[in-house]
């Protein structure tokens, strides 16, 4: 048995003994790292870089890769939550594992060196960069896709588009046509398209323009079938990456986006109601709110009378879409899918319509709402008539049916049951609740037992009944110390050092790790004087439960004093963070000073903890901080 392998047992031993279900490390595309041959300002999934990687993580002891929307996104707007639902970002496309999987297709004498001299400088995703150099390449891959006249690529190839072209949604075509008509109306922006294309697959008021739709498709069909040439690479190089993945011993966790890209607001906009958006209500998290501008589907057209109306039919085609690319989906705002908050599109100031906007499925008589009434699940009688509850207090609805639990619950049951049909189950299911869990969310996740997010950095020490406190978990909820919206541990409790918070937070600590009065005041010291330390045992935390699911983003794994995204903030540095292409040496120096997420480490801590009088498991906590000062 190597070293690594010795690791990994003990480490798997020591979770399985812990109860946790999975260690899911949380990772964005873009911050992978590459290798210097493959370098293009961006990392990708499919690059030898990324493989690397994840056989590293792998090692470490992870059983988890929770990964971001893989959307493709604008040339103005690197955000993947603002990605397309279906189509894969070109960017994405690794050109070095191309020279391996399709060689005819990258002749060098046709194509420019696609390389950057070295990736030792990379700290920060260069997306100009990528876009420039990946989009010139679409081109000159499918100029050597028809040049080369590959019969069993050329079959291949056509059995894909007549498989996509022909399903239900038919995703691809629209996805195509866009791409194609941006480069007609030499704009990505729809609404400066004339009316013919702006409405060609319709909208509340137009219908689908098949004749338009068969003209294009045959005038500029080599620009639809480019872009779905793309697409095919794409899903060719991510099916290859699935099994690598596995072979590690990792499972991969997609993520099922709240909203949809301006691309399918075009696509689909028949599908949508017409004068309301959804955003974010004031919490917590975020005081002000957040008027995203996406759109909502039409509940009108949830159901026909021989089954779902094509508003479900998208729901599902997404859902089964995640199910077949991953083996297991986290879902971005679950309150979106159960009950959305919207607000008025019309109005001018969108900070003043989400501040001022109300539950979908919740609002029987709002009188600046009056339309959503029809929507309602809910009657007046079961609305909190206290002057001091906001229409977006959790305690908003004070009581609600079975019957009416299982309406609100209509696209969550839709996930479960196409999540059973590809075997994941249950747990294989991440609901991304924050602080905020209005009464019908809360009451649909409890009877599906679905869990949710504790992020301990959020905890208030004072308050023995706050959702972030790891002792307020479920068995089912997914415990974590940050996340991609959150500062990382390593620059948040350095700030935070020698404040009530610090103080009261390491005083807890103390307190769940020690046995004896004379043993916390001890740990109290190291705490309250080692930011360190502090992080530490902050992880060490997340073992104890009830809480089964541990999560941790990257920046605290590396021990990277970085924020990775600002929520709500439109800022130069969100989505940019990349992953040092020398990780491993990095990771290495980082243990040495204490200074990253230790897991033997701080599974050693935990098992004396939990277990402070088997001594089987000490003996396994005692391998464990051996095995800490080796990597």
């Amino acid at each position: 048995m190597s070293n690594n392998e010795y690791k990994r047992t003990l480490i798997h031993d020591a979770l399985n003994k812990l109860q946790i279900e999975h260690l899911s490390l949380g990772v964005f595309e873009p911050s992978l790292p590459s290798t210097a041959s493959e370098e293009t300002g961006r990392g990708s999934l499919y690059s030898r870089g990324a493989e690397l990687f994840f056989k590293f993580i792998a090692d470490l002891g992870f059983t988890t890769i929770q990964l971001g929307p893989l959307g493709k996104t604008s040339f103005t707007d690197p955000s993947p939550y603002n990605s397309t639902v279906f189509s894969k970002n070109p960017l994405s496309l690794s050109l070095y594992k191309l020279q391996e999987q399709f060689p005819e297709l990258l002749q060098q004498k046709k194509l420019p060196h696609p390389f950057m001299q070295t990736p030792d400088s990379v700290s920060n995703v260069d997306y100009l960069n990528a876009w420039n150099l990946i989009r010139n390449y679409e081109t000159s891959l499918y100029h050597s896709f028809k040049e080369s006249m590959n019969p069993s690529l050329n079959r291949t190839f056509s059995l894909y588009l007549a498989e996509r072209f022909n399903d239900s949604i038919n995703w691809l075509e629209r996805d195509a046509i866009y791409s194609t008509l941006n480069n007609i109306h030499k704009t990505e922006d729809w609404q400066y398209w004339p009316k013919i294309d702006k409405y060609l697959y319709g909208d509340i008021t137009e219908n689908i323009n098949s004749s338009r739709i068969d003209n294009i498709k045959k005038q500029y069909k080599s620009s639809v079938e480019q872009y779905s040439f793309t697409q095919f690479l794409l899903d060719y190089q991510h099916s290859e990456f699935k099994k690598t993945i596995h072979n590690y011993g990792l499972k991969i966790y997609g993520d099922l986006q709240i909203g949809y890209s301006h691309q399918d607001i075009w696509a689909y906009k028949n599908l949508f109601l017409p004068t309301y958006l959804m955003g974010a209500p004031p919490s917590r998290s975020n005081p002000e709110g957040q008027p995203w501008g996406y759109p909502v589907l039409n509940p009108n057209l949830f159901f026909r009378e021989n089954g779902l109306g094509p508003a479900l039919q998208l729901m599902q085609a997404r859902i089964d879409k995640m199910f077949r690319e991953f083996d297991g989906v986290r879902i971005d705002h679950p309150h979106g899918l159960v009950c959305p908050w919207v607000y008025n599109s019309n109005d001018p100031d969108p900070l003043h319509a989400v501040q001022n906007g109300a539950r979908l499925y919740s609002s029987p008589s709002i009188a600046e709402h009056k339309e959503l009434s029809k929507f309602s699940i809910v009657s007046e009688s079961q609305l909190n008539k206290s002057p001091d509850c906001q229409r977006y207090s959790d305690d908003w609805v004070t009581d609600l049916t079975t019957e009416q639990i299982n309406t609100y619950a209509i696209i969550i049951d839709l996930i479960l049951n196409r999540a059973a049909h590809y075997g994941a189950g249950k747990s294989d299911i991440i609901c991304e609740v924050l602080s905020t869990w209005p009464l019908p969310l809360k009451k649909v996740m409890q009877t599906r037992e679905l869990g949710r997010f504790c992020i301990t950095q959020k905890a208030d020490p004072f308050n023995p009944a706050d959702i972030y406190r790891r002792e307020n978990t479920r068995a089912q909820d997914w415990i974590m110390p940050g996340n991609h919206d959150t500062k990382p541990v390593w620059l948040l409790v350095p700030e935070r050092a020698r404040s009530q918070w610090y103080n009261a937070r390491a005083n807890i600590l103390a307190q769940q790790f020690s046995f004896s009065e004379d043993e916390k005041n001890h740990l109290l010291k190291k705490l309250i004087a080692d930011p360190n330390i502090f992080c530490t045992y902050l992880f060490a935390e997340l073992f104890l439960g009830p809480a089964r699911h541990v999560y941790l983003f990257i920046s605290d794994l590396f021990g990277i004093n970085k924020t990775f995204n600002r929520p709500g903030l439109i800022h130069p540095d969100n989505w940019s963070m990349r992953i040092p292409p020398d990780f491993i040496n990095f990771y290495r120096k980082k243990t040495t000073t204490n200074q990253c997420f230790n897991l033997p480490l701080v599974l050693s801590i935990a098992l004396k903890t939990r277990f402070p009088n088997q001594e089987t498991v000490l003996n396994l906590a005692q391998r464990l901080s051996e095995v800490s000062q080796e990597f």
